[in-house]
């Protein structure tokens, strides 16, 4: 039975994307492992629980030199 809060579209994909860990997201080799050093770095940014604007600033940053496309930035950022 699936949940009555979930709905079908956009929305289980989210859950979905929820329920994953973000390394699984994206698979392959080198971006997987730069996904995951991302995902590090935004965790260090909420430690205070919130990113101000200088570390999304600097977020965005290290996601270009990461080579992260627009949606790797967004999911992993919005996991946080």
């Amino acid at each position: 039975m699936s949940d009555p809060n979930i709905k079908w579209g956009h929305n289980v994909w989210n859950q979905e994307l929820k329920d994953m860990s973000i390394s699984e997201i994206y698979e392959s080799g080198e971006q997987k492992s730069h996904i995951a050093h991302f995902a590090a770095i935004a965790n260090i940014a909420v430690v205070d629980g919130r990113m101000n604007e200088e570390e999304i600033k600097l977020l965005r940053q290290f996601a270009r030199k990461l080579d992260m496309d627009e949606l790797q930035y967004e999911t992993i950022k919005g996991h946080y």
